[in-house]
């Protein structure tokens, strides 16, 4: 899934770079643990942190 449509002008190498950053967090960071998560009721705390030592929270 991409952020950006094809025919976008807007969105910079920063910006695509930014996503990519971001997708690849989700993927290694959240998808593992989410049926966790959701047993649990809530996100743990290490989630949040490791999300804002990547510059994505």
């Amino acid at each position: 899934m991409t952020l950006f449509s094809p025919a976008a002008t807007w969105p910079l190498d920063e910006h695509k770079m930014f996503a990519d950053s971001v997708s690849r967090f989700m993927d290694d960071a959240l998808a593992p643990n989410i049926e966790h998560w959701a047993e649990q009721g809530h996100v743990d705390r290490s989630f949040w942190q490791a999300a804002g030592d990547a510059g994505v929270g």
